[in-house]
């Protein structure tokens, strides 16, 4: 997944980001691997020849565009949730929770991770993870940054978003982040420690 087709979002068109939202919905409905170029057009109420007009690379190209449709919007969603954060540890909780619980609540994400995992992993290895995380520190550092300095803030929600794609894909039975209560307590025990008390408050 390159930068560009996280960051982006807002220049597809019309037409592409129709077929985008079909994509995902079948992808939420029967898995990646059953879903077929035919079954988006249908959905979508096009052409099997205009999804590869939209989409010269196939279904590898359409399946990519999904996965910046789906960041962008999380991201989206959680600035604006952050908008009214109190304190950086306010942040940590909102934007871990708020991730969190939008890959539970994504019908195609959650079918991915619960029934297909191989086909997210290559995009969170070493080598391609990058633009996520760059993605994400591009939106929750600033909102860390009220609170921290700019290196800090970024080394922060970098940490941050490691720790929600590592639950996602191993999931702790004794920590659930889609819980609110919950993950005031992991960040005030796994995260606050290794940060200074002085400056990250306890989010109460």
């Amino acid at each position: 997944m390159s930068q560009q087709s996280v960051l982006s979002l807002g220049e597809v068109s019309s037409a592409e980001l129709r077929v985008v939202q079909a994509a995902t919905r079948c992808i939420g409905r029967w898995g990646l691997a059953k879903t077929t170029l035919d079954d988006v057009a249908r959905e979508a109420g096009v052409s099997r020849a205009t999804v590869y007009r939209l989409f010269p690379g196939g279904k590898s190209a359409l399946v990519e565009a999904c996965g910046g449709h789906e960041i962008g919007r999380l991201l989206v969603t959680l600035d604006s949730e952050l908008q009214t954060a109190s304190t950086a540890a306010d942040v940590l909780v909102r934007a871990m929770c708020g991730a969190a619980r939008f890959v539970a609540e994504n019908d195609a994400l959650s079918m991915l991770v619960t029934h297909e995992p191989d086909v997210l992993r290559p995009f969170l290895a070493f080598d391609r993870v990058q633009p996520i995380l760059t993605a994400a520190r591009a939106f929750v550092a600033p909102h860390l940054a009220r609170h921290l300095p700019t290196d800090r803030a970024e080394q922060v929600a970098e940490w941050a978003t490691r720790l929600v794609i590592s639950f996602t894909f191993t999931p702790d039975r004794s920590i659930d982040l889609t819980d609110l209560d919950q993950a005031v307590s992991f960040v005030e025990r796994f995260i606050l420690p290794g940060l200074d008390r002085d400056v990250l408050p306890s989010p109460g």
